[in-house]
């Protein structure tokens, strides 16, 4: 059987960016992470 590990980050992002994956964190969530 294989272990597998999710490591996830969460922090306030910048909703003003809809693309998931370029979506920049605001000041706030850069602290927070």
């Amino acid at each position: 059987m294989i272990t597998l590990l999710y490591f996830i980050r969460h922090a306030e992002p910048n909703y003003d960016n809809h693309d998931d994956v370029t979506r920049e964190l605001t000041e706030k969530g850069i602290v927070a992470s």
